[in-house]
């Protein structure tokens, strides 16, 4: 591993500390959101944020 690659490797271990789920969304968790909300499954979903953070922004 190289300096740069070692230090965006620390700075992703300690942005994961402020998820209380600790860790970092995949992209097909985000994906799925969007499934879903365009899905007959949120048909009466109007105006709403959906916010896929692992729980980060609970206290802002």
């Amino acid at each position: 591993m190289t300096p740069k690659n070692s230090v965006f490797a620390a700075f992703g271990e300690q942005f994961k500390l402020g998820i209380p789920l600790g860790k970092i969304a995949r992209p097909q968790e985000i994906a799925n959101t969007i499934l879903f909300l365009a899905s007959d499954l949120a048909s009466h979903i109007t105006l709403q944020d959906i916010v896929v953070d692992g729980g980060s922004t609970l206290g802002a």
